[in-house]
């Protein structure tokens, strides 16, 4: 998977199928299949700072992003 963004991603989960990826990238997550490494989905983050952690729940369908202040859920359906 190749990772194109201006800054280099910390945390990189892996979903609990294995079957994707997500990192933050400089304005967003980024979500990766990682059979095919094709680049599936970007959620927009929705405030000015860079998200820091990223977590999936244990299902699979929600991501988790939370930056110094803010918690985002993200709900994802493939």
């Amino acid at each position: 998977v190749e990772i194109r963004d201006s800054i280099f991603p910390s945390d990189i989960p892996w979903s609990p199928t294995g079957n994707y990826i997500a990192y933050a990238g400089s304005t967003g997550i980024v979500l990766v299949d990682t059979n095919t490494g094709e680049r599936l989905h970007f959620f927009e983050i929705p405030t000015s700072s860079t998200s820091t952690n990223i977590e999936w729940s244990p299902d699979g369908r929600y991501l988790a992003s939370s930056d110094i202040d803010t918690i985002v859920l993200w709900d994802f359906n493939p």
